[in-house]
């Protein structure tokens, strides 16, 4: 499994996420206040196999905004590639500690994604999403982007 820290791309300002030193020590970063969420990151894959996407994330206990907020995980294979996505539903619970999107352990599905032959551009590009709502929202922690590969499973 890749853990993907620092290839994660938000708008760096400490207006908008708190940043502590993201690494070893497993610390957040943290969404202070936005409206629009667009956490993306790009990562590597190998030819003809096929990855599950998810984010570990937590809500603050001061969290805001998240009631009734439909995000979206979206990804595509190379520049080129066309976007798939899946509607993710953030917990309403702010004590309920840490957890995946999207969610397995309820309703949800896993998110797939298969990458291109040999010769054909296998980065992948992949994010979170949240930019439709207009609504003020803050408390995210995000620990890491997950890329695993399932082939075969």
């Amino acid at each position: 499994m890749l853990c993907i820290h620092d290839h994660l791309l938000y708008y760096h300002t400490t207006f908008f996420f708190f940043f502590r030193r993201i690494g070893s020590n497993g610390d957040p970063v943290e969404l202070l206040q936005v409206s629009w969420l667009e956490v993306t990151a790009t990562v590597d894959l190998d030819p003809g196999k096929e990855y599950e996407i998810s984010f570990e994330v937590e809500l603050a206990p001061d969290a805001f905004g998240w009631r009734d907020i439909q995000a979206f995980l979206m990804a595509k294979v190379g520049k080129k590639g066309k976007y798939r996505w899946t509607k993710v539903k953030l917990a309403q619970d702010s004590n309920a500690g840490r957890f995946t999107i999207p969610d397995t352990n309820g309703n949800g599905q896993t998110f797939r994604m298969r990458s291109a032959d040999a010769n054909a551009d296998n980065t992948l590009h992949f994010g979170l999403y949240e930019v439709w709502s207009g609504k003020w929202k803050g408390g995210l922690k995000i620990y890491k982007a997950n890329v695993k590969d399932v082939t075969g499973k």
